[in-house]
């Protein structure tokens, strides 16, 4: 991808190294980043144990369906998925790239890479966009180009610079063009722009992920973006939703103390969230127990294929957990419909 995508001027600023810290492996180097294991997004099926005899096969370990569309495919049939939403693997820890043009050309290049890859079988895979969140009017052109590509929706950081948030009133032709062109934004955990938010604490960071895309939702909530834009579509991807609803009373509650704040919320803040905020998750029974209280209609069950988090190949039986007893009309909105509505299938 990087190779036959990247333009002249960024060749050879991703390269693909076979040794890391005395370990053999597949590393892609994109300095100053440090290199990361090709493996670490495509553990799908392994158990953690074997991860680092896993890790020293490289790209021979991983499943083949990671870049090649007809064998990803296969994976689906054997899983039992219909379709997929696809996001960018190891495309997402360049959002904490400090080169902004190079980041910008290198999501370019993906974003041309996985329209090929969809284009094997767009029906049942979706493409989605990276978007660079340095630059806005870059950001409004490469949305418009991904929606001429046939992708899906975009991409665009989990945790923006401070001077970017989404709450900031320069956002705003990105957003009416968002809702014009029907691309839903998603924000994934792992994007930030100073990096993935996991540290060598890896448990205590790993449990603190949603709050960052919680936050630049709530911010852009809160600045009335939902709103002026009642049409846009925001996905959580990835990052769980059993946490929702106790999320959702504690923001009721804080509306009713501030809200007074924030004449730019016409509405309580959670009536924009249940309106236009989606969220993915793979295995959450908490998120399905408490479905009624975060909303139905915006839950979307998702495999995570090819990553670690992966429920791959054994999602029937994760499904058949998760949703043990829940009436099958809404058993079908979370597991179909909602996705279909979301991305006009």
């Amino acid at each position: 991808m990087w190779t036959n995508h990247m333009s002249k001027k960024f060749k050879g600023r991703v390269e693909l190294v076979h040794e890391l810290d005395g370990k053999k492996g597949d590393y892609i180097s994109v300095a100053p980043l440090r290199p990361f294991d090709v493996t670490s997004l495509g553990t799908a099926g392994i158990d953690p144990e074997e991860y680092e005899k896993f890790t020293a096969g490289g790209y021979a370990s991983c499943r083949p369906g990671e870049w090649d569309p007809a064998e990803r495919i296969k994976d689906m049939d054997e899983d039992g998925v219909q379709a997929e939403v696809l996001y960018c693997g190891m495309t997402m820890l360049i959002y904490g790239h400090p080169d902004h043009e190079m980041q910008k050309d290198a999501f370019r290049a993906y974003n041309d890479w996985v329209a090929e890859y969809q284009a094997h079988d767009p029906e049942r895979l979706l493409g989605i966009a990276s978007i660079s969140a340095w630059d806005v009017d870059s950001a409004i052109a490469e949305m418009s180009r991904a929606r001429e590509l046939g992708l899906r929706g975009v991409l665009i950081s989990a945790n923006p610079p401070e001077e970017m948030r989404y709450s900031n009133p320069v956002w705003e032709p990105f957003w009416a063009e968002a809702e014009k062109l029907d691309m839903p934004v998603s924000l994934h955990i792992l994007t930030g722009v100073h990096g993935t938010g996991l540290s060598e604490d890896i448990i205590p960071s790993y449990m603190n992920l949603p709050r960052e895309i919680a936050t630049s939702i709530l911010e852009m909530i809160c600045a009335g973006v939902m709103e002026r834009h009642p049409r846009l579509k925001v996905i959580s991807a990835e990052n769980d939703a059993g946490w929702i609803a106790h999320y959702l009373k504690r923001l009721d509650h804080a509306t009713w103390r501030w809200g007074h704040r924030y004449p730019e919320m016409k509405k309580p803040a959670t009536e924009y969230w249940r309106r236009q905020v989606f969220s993915t998750w793979q295995d959450d029974v908490p998120a399905v127990r408490t479905r009624d209280l975060i909303g139905v209609e915006t839950l979307m069950w998702a495999s995570d294929y090819p990553h670690g988090d992966s429920t791959w190949p054994n999602s029937q039986a994760v499904i058949e957990t998760n949703f043990a007893g829940i009436p099958e009309d809404e058993k079908e909105l979370m597991l179909r419909g909602n996705m279909a509505r979301v991305y006009g299938l």
